[in-house]
Parts: structure tokens; C-alpha cells; sequence
């Protein structure tokens, strides 16, 4: 399973947001790991049981 986390330059940039940091941590949940750039990543993992929980996570920080 992956997961790909895109943000708008601006609103990361007037929110304090890195896309690398949100998606490495919620990639847990999943039993992944990720990267990318601050707008952009992608991350994978093995763990589709966790994905509700991943999402209510980004939810939460967005």
C-alpha cells in the first residue's frame, strides 16, 4: 500500500507544514516509511488495517 501526500507551496509555506515530516510520521500506522520533498512524498507500507487511522493523523496536522 502507498501513500502520496502533495501540499500547495503555499499553504505549506503559511502553515509550517513539511510533506516529508507529516508523511514519515503517519506511515507508522501503516507500517512504512516515506520521503520526498517539503510539497511532495510518497511512502509505503505494509499495513492496510492502518490507513483510517493515518488519515484522521494528517487530518489532525492539516
Amino acid at each position: 500500500m502507498e501513500l502520496c501526500l502533495l501540499l500547495p507551496k503555499a499553504f505549506a509555506d503559511a502553515k509550517g507544514l513539511d510533506a516529508t515530516k507529516l508523511i514519515r510520521e503517519v506511515a507508522k500506522e501503516i507500517q512504512g516509511g516515506g520521503g520526498g520533498q517539503k510539497t511532495l512524498c510518497v511512502a509505503g507500507g505494509r499495513n492496510a488495517d492502518g490507513l483510517p487511522k493515518a488519515m484522521q493523523m494528517l487530518r489532525e496536522r492539516i
